[in-house]
């Protein structure tokens, strides 16, 4: 993330008791949630466990480029938080995303960061379910807003014609607010 993007997630969630996000890779933006949340917050962050890896459900359609970074990107299961206080702040879950089951998270979080794996079917399954997982009020970012993310910019632009969504400038970043 660049210094722009790292400043938008620290605002943000300083704003946030619950957070979630989809994608820990070396735990840094959880890091920076955790050191920004109110005293009391709690960031539960997802990844595969780099041993998972090849369980991961990727569609025939996905982008193969995507696929790869996905790979690099799940090669942590020691994060950049783990020795640092705000480690007590922050829920690490191993799972595949679209293996969660987010019953239990409905209506539970004020912010959702979307930054898995940057592939069609990915990022589809997780923003459903991060539209079910979010609290009136609440906020979804989704990064990787680029054409460099051919999957995850093609699914945002097609979403912004079903819901009103916000490219924040000078950034990757895609926003929601959920006024329901």
């Amino acid at each position: 993330m660049t210094d722009r993007e790292t400043w938008v997630v620290a605002a943000l969630s300083k704003f946030s008791n619950r957070i979630f996000e989809f994608g820990t890779c070396s735990g840094k933006t959880s890091h920076i949630m955790a050191m920004n949340a109110p005293n009391g917050a709690q960031v539960s962050t997802l990844t595969i466990h780099p041993s998972q890896f090849e369980q991961l459900s990727f569609d025939a359609n996905d982008d193969s480029v995507h696929k790869t970074i996905a790979k690099k990107e799940a090669k942590f299961d020691f994060f950049y938080y783990s020795d640092l206080p705000t480690s007590e702040k922050i829920e690490q879950i191993f799972s595949d995303s679209k293996k969660l089951n987010e019953t239990k998270l409905k209506g539970v979080f004020d912010l959702i960061l979307i930054d898995g794996a940057h592939t069609k079917s990915y990022v589809e399954s997780d923003s459903k379910k991060a539209f079910g997982m979010l609290k009136k009020g609440g906020v979804i970012l989704w990064h990787d807003y680029k054409p460099e993310a051919p999957d995850v910019f093609s699914y945002l632009n097609n979403l912004a014609q079903e819901v009103p969504l916000h490219h924040i400038s000078d950034t990757d970043f895609v926003i929601y607010k959920n006024k329901q």
